[in-house]
């Protein structure tokens, strides 16, 4: 199927096909360092807690949780792998812009959601890149411009397949790939049809 295919398909086949466990988030400095900086803004300390000053024992807890390996990219060899760990609710205006920083193996992004009852909120979500060595450790790599942006380019096709897909240990129980961008919609032609021949 990835013979003569665009890159992402062969990108696709080895997520598809990924077994690597997350690593928890307290092992990854950068989630425990924008958990810090983040409970440095007093609505989101106040938020997490009930009084607003006692101290979170362990603020990396407090915040990344759900940890899932949403893209796949490799990169002179090596499997670069992107994660996504999620963050706690708060009321709308309560995140900054200011406080949704990060760096060059970390993005943070504040998702403002309604309930569907016309309540409001927002949530936050970390993006991490590196490699998953043996035994779970985690690892930080750099990376070349030209190949985070290719990255980046791909990464909404892979995390919509890892959440509609089902590739969290799960089988297809409908259709897939209903919510793919509409860039793709070649690539998911492909799919389905192979899917339909199996």
């Amino acid at each position: 199927m990835a013979a003569g295919a665009a890159p992402i398909v062969g990108d696709l086949l080895r997520l598809a096909r990924n077994t690597v466990p997350v690593p928890r988030a307290g092992t990854i400095p950068c989630l425990a360092q924008a958990a810090v900086r983040l409970l440095t803004v007093d609505g989101i300390r106040e938020a997490l807690l009930e009084d607003g000053t006692a101290p979170i024992a362990d603020p990396t807890h407090a915040f990344w949780e759900n940890g899932l390996v949403v893209g796949l990219k490799t990169l002179n060899g090596e499997e670069v792998l992107v994660l996504r760990y999620d963050g706690p609710l708060f009321n709308p205006g309560t995140v900054p812009e200011s406080a949704v920083t990060g760096d060059e193996n970390c993005c943070l992004a504040c998702h403002a959601e309604d309930d569907g009852h016309g309540g409001e909120y927002e949530f936050l979500t970390a993006y991490v890149t590196g490699i998953v060595a043996a035994g779970g450790s985690w690892h930080a790599v750099r990376i070349d411009l030209a190949s985070r942006s290719d990255m980046m380019r791909d990464l909404e096709a892979m995390e919509t397949l890892v959440q509609h897909g089902r590739l969290c240990g799960e089988h297809f129980t409908a259709m897939p790939l209903v919510a793919f961008p509409t860039g793709s919609a070649p690539l998911i032609d492909q799919l389905q049809a192979h899917k339909v021949a199996l």
